[in-house]
């Protein structure tokens, strides 16, 4: 699979972002100015990244931003979306998968609607659900457990192709090449010695190994939550819910600890979550929600950046803080959400190209839009955009370039 970037989006972000766990990303051009503090250090290895949410640079994000494109989704009843689970792109198109099941939704790069992928019943190509899918060089593959519980290929135009079984569900797929794929599976199994959550399979969803997170020391065992592939130009990276640590893969069989996320004070440990977990996961998201420890992370990196978006406060529902870390210098610079457009960036979603891209509710958008004061060239290209979207319009994609 070429050129693949994912990203996750949720419509109810209360519900279900911390499932989605952590999600994002980031592409610079350019060193940044140099106001970051150094706050990392190299340890065998593993790059130790110290953010600080009560520190703010004296920079505006804004004045970062070399470029912005905002990619409305076009808006008609062929193709409302209610809830974004996860969007893909190729390059050429954008790919949208629907909370409510939908058949997959295919965008052009300006946002244009242009068709759907499957359709739901228990037919022949058919589903009522699907975990992910994959976008390859001339067709696309659905991964649909309920119903046919078959791995369903069609042609670029909707043809359906054929089924293979899948023999066990999961949440995330990545392709490494024709034979060779990565599984994600989240059991809602917590600290259990048996407890698997990769899974290298073949292109009959044959298991050839199971992965053991065990063997990874900074590797918190709870397994919960979705959207943890992310993509970058060299490796894919990996996070699990509640974990401090970014693993680099590199292939099914080299899984490396690669970043430590530092959020001191800010930061719950392993002992906190086995001392607070009882009966259900749902107790260790209060325990983290009526505490002021970081939560719904997104993160993702490019050969230069490494960027983490999250929250602290009580009942936010979605990243408000940005911390871009530079792998050339390991500074690292802070955004608040003192600033209203921070949040407009802090839920960074995918690499496209050089650039990256986030998403955001249209009736979001019109709000961070109204509380902007300044007048550089981005904040009054946000401004001028938002005189054409309506609350319930679709989703707005924002690529930019730092």
């Amino acid at each position: 699979m070429k050129n693949i970037r994912t990203f996750a989006f949720n419509k109810r972000i209360k519900f279900f972002s911390m499932r989605t766990g952590i999600i994002t990303f980031i592409a610079i051009f350019f060193s940044l100015p140099s106001c970051g503090t150094k706050e990392s250090q190299s340890l065998a290895g593993l790059t130790e990244v110290k953010i600080t949410p009560d520190m703010s640079n004296q920079v505006n994000i804004t004045t970062l931003i070399t470029d912005i494109e905002i990619i409305p989704l076009e808006t008609s009843d062929a193709c409302l979306i209610k809830q974004v689970r996860r969007v893909k792109t190729d390059g050429s198109h954008w790919y949208v998968q629907d909370w409510n099941d939908a058949p997959l939704k295919v965008f052009s790069k300006e946002g244009g609607y242009i068709t759907e992928i499957g359709s739901r019943g228990n037919g022949p190509g058919e589903f009522l659900q699907f975990s992910d899918f994959l976008i390859d060089d001339d067709h696309i593959d659905i991964f649909a457990w309920s119903g046919n519980k078959q791995w369903l290929h069609y042609s670029a135009n909707n043809k359906f192709l054929y089924g293979t079984a899948i023999t066990f569900p999961f949440d995330e797929i990545h392709k490494f090449d024709d034979n060779n794929y990565l599984v994600y599976v989240s059991n809602g199994t917590v600290f259990s010695e048996d407890s698997y959550n990769l899974y290298h399979i073949d292109n009959m969803f044959q298991v050839k190994s199971r992965i053991d997170g065990k063997k990874y020391p900074y590797d918190i065992k709870l397994d919960i939550a979705q959207d943890h592939f992310k993509y970058n130009a060299e490796n894919l990276l990996y996070m699990k819910s509640y974990c401090d640590t970014i693993f680099k893969i590199s292939s099914p069989l080299d899984i490396t600890p690669k970043y430590h996320l530092d959020f001191g004070k800010n930061w719950y440990s392993a002992q906190f979550l086995r001392n607070n977990y009882e009966k259900s996961i749902f107790e260790i998201y209060e325990k983290i929600d009526n505490n002021h420890y970081a939560k719904w992370l997104s993160f993702l990196e490019n050969d230069r950046h490494l960027v983490v978006g999250y929250a602290i406060k009580k009942d936010l529902e979605e990243p408000r803080h940005l911390a871009i870390y530079s792998r050339e210098t390991g500074a690292v610079y802070n955004f608040r959400d003192s600033d209203p457009v921070v949040a407009l960036f802090a839920y960074p979603n995918c690499l496209s190209g050089n650039a990256f891209v986030s998403i955001i509710e249209a009736d979001k958008f019109l709000k961070i839009a109204s509380q902007i004061k300044g007048n550089d060239a981005v904040s009054e290209k946000i401004k001028q955009y938002a005189e054409r979207v309506i609350e319930d319009d679709n989703p707005i994609l924002i690529k930019y370039q730092l």
